[in-house]
């Protein structure tokens, strides 16, 4: 048995998307991009990534009808159900209001289903093909049911990524700690107690020098002094351990 005959048998009937909508005309209301203004009486809703693209104040543009609609994207495939009057926007915005047989929370979540089955048609036109779908018709007590469900999942999924957000936060300081005790010496302060016969700093510093300059004296090269850091430049960094010593990079690495 397919998933339409399993709905039907459960109640719910199928239509054409075209059938159970009123397409809002915003003949004479939409304006362009190129018109919004930052901040202003109206907001302008288009097909945008943002929910208001943008505002105006021409009071003669606000598109007066039923509330709530959605505002389809045509060329964008981007869905917002509106609850408050608005101005549209002028590229690709179509203005749709489900009949009072389907919720329109429901209706939203239905049509995103079904753009999933749309091949992406870059900029060109999907509504003529969105339109043209089924779309499942249930009771209304269904639909109350649904809705309810559907909003406390997807709280639950904002809580759990708000969550995981926060870890990421906490686990980014946690890293810079760890760091700033690898460089301090902290993170090895038991091992190097129970230790005898470890090479001092200046030892290693020895044996950095003598491989530096006879790495030096067969490239013909002539070593530069190392120059050891002042009081005043000691002064502003940490306390480090009293086997370990601060030196500048430039004194342990070779620049090719």
């Amino acid at each position: 048995m397919d998933k339409r005959n399993e709905t039907e048998k459960i109640g719910w009937s199928f239509f054409p998307l075209e059938t159970v909508i009123d397409k809002i005309s915003t003949n004479g209301k939409k304006i362009k991009q190129k018109e919004y203004i930052v901040e202003g009486k109206y907001p302008v809703i288009d097909q945008g990534a943002d929910f208001i693209g943008g505002y105006t104040n021409d009071e003669s543009k606000v598109l007066r009808c039923d509330l709530p609609v959605v505002v389809f994207g045509d060329h964008t495939k981007i869905l917002k159900l509106v609850r408050f009057h608005f101005v549209p926007g002028a590229d690709g915005v179509k203005v749709l209001l489900p009949h009072k047989s389907i919720l329109p929370e429901l209706f939203v979540f239905f049509i995103k289903i079904l753009l999933r089955k749309i091949p992406d048609k870059g900029y060109a036109r999907h509504f003529q093909h969105l339109e043209k779908s089924e779309i499942p018709i249930l009771p209304l007590p269904e639909q109350r049911a649904i809705v309810a469900k559907l909003e406390q999942l997807f709280c639950e999924l904002d809580n759990g990524i708000a969550c995981l957000k926060k870890a990421q936060e906490q686990l980014k300081v946690y890293r810079q700690a760890v760091l700033k005790q690898a460089f301090e010496g902290e993170l090895t302060k038991a091992w190097r107690e129970q230790q005898t016969s470890l090479p001092s700093a200046q030892e290693l510093l020895e044996t950095i020098k003598s491989e530096r300059e006879q790495a030096a004296k067969l490239q013909g090269k002539k070593l530069k002094p190392v120059i050891p850091l002042t009081q005043s430049e000691l002064h502003v960094l940490p306390a480090l351990p009293k086997e370990w010593k601060w030196v500048r990079i430039s004194d342990i690495l070779k620049v090719g």
